[in-house]
This record gives structure tokens, C-alpha cells and sequence, in this order.
């Protein structure tokens, strides 16, 4: 995400509301005023005992200073979302061990955060891991593992603590669970 005042020339895959490619721009551009939608992820970590890892954004990044998914980044132009996520995990958790990840579920959402908005079509991921973790802090400020049916329970207690993708990419995935659909790995 961009920080205050930061010009970006990485550019960014647009997309319409079924993730078909329509067009490339600059992050700056896909997040400047209502925003272009582009491709994203997140990613939930799961670990053995249960839980999805959070991460704390920093306070500078857009929408920070809330807990957010265990990582999330774009898609760059050049990249697939399997390359997209080797590159993020390793820049933000320091993870470089292979990782099997399960493509959950999409959705499209967009939020207004002060000049700049989001605008994406996310793709959830979610993959099992119990190794050490080595947090970027330019990325993040704190990280923590909650059961998900708890990070539930405390989204509809307290949602501002917590950014929007990681509110609906959570709901989504705990409905699923609870409608009984499994998570191959």
C-alpha cells in the first residue's frame, strides 16, 4: 500500500468484477480518489493448533494501525498469483519455505481511506505454517495467532480495530467452515 506522499512505479494488473485482466496501472493511479480495480490477495496462515495469524500494519501504510490478514499484497504485471505470494510472504514474514496454498474464495470490495481509496478484486488464500517468522517492520508492527471463531467474535465487537479486507476474507472463510466445506491442503 502506499504510504503518505509516496509515488510508486510498480504497476498493477486491472481487472473487472470476474478477475479478467482489462488493462495495467501504477499503484499510485489504482489507489488515487475512488480507485482502479486491480488484482490482490490476502493470506490467512493456519498453524497446527488452529489459528490464523494476524499481523499489525503499520501505522503509515493504507489502512494501518489495524490487524490485518497474516499478509496481503498485489498482483504486479509479469506476476502470477503463486509468484505474487512467494514475494510477499518472504518480504513481510521473512517465510521461505514452501508454503501449499489452497485458493478459497474472491471477492471484490472497495474502501474510501481518507484522498486514496482500495479498490480490489481479492483472491483469499490460505496455507498451513508452524516455522519461525521474521517480520518486516516497514510492513508491520505486531503480529499475533487467534482462533478464527474468537477473531470472529471480536471483528463484530470491535470491526475498527480491524481493516476491511481481513473483515470480509475472515467472515467469508469462518462461513464456510461453518457450512462444513474443507480446505484441501
Amino acid at each position: 500500500m502506499l504510504r503518505d506522499g509516496q509515488v510508486s512505479s510498480e504497476q498493477l494488473i486491472l481487472v473487472d468484477e470476474d478477475d479478467t485482466e482489462i488493462g495495467v496501472a501504477s499503484r499510485e493511479e489504482c489507489h488515487r480518489g475512488a480507485g482502479l480495480r486491480h488484482r490482490a490477495f490476502v493470506l490467512l496462515i493456519e498453524d497446527d493448533r488452529q489459528q490464523v495469524l494476524l499481523q499489525r500494519r503499520c501505522g503509515g501504510k493504507l489502512g494501518g494501525d489495524r490487524w490485518d490478514v497474516s499478509a496481503t499484497s498485489h498482483v504486479r504485471i509479469g506476476e502470477t498469483y503463486e509468484t505474487g505470494i512467494r514475494r510477499c510472504v518472504l518480504h513481510e514474514l521473512g517465510i521461505v519455505q514452501p508454503i501449499g496454498w489452497q485458493r478459497v474464495l474472491s471477492f471484490v470490495y472497495t474502501e474510501r481511506l481518507g484522498a486514496c481509496s482500495e479498490n480490489e478484486f481479492c483472491t483469499l488464500f490460505t496455507g498451513r505454517y508452524d516455522g519461525l517468522l521474521y517480520p518486516n517492520d516497514a510492513e508491520l508492527s505486531g503480529l499475533r495467532w487467534v482462533r478464527l471463531d474468537e477473531l470472529i467474535t471480536d471483528i463484530r465487537a470491535d470491526p475498527v480495530s480491524y481493516t476491511s479486507w481481513l473483515i470480509e476474507a475472515a467472515t467469508r472463510f469462518a462461513n464456510l467452515k461453518a457450512d462444513g466445506a474443507t480446505v484441501r491442503r
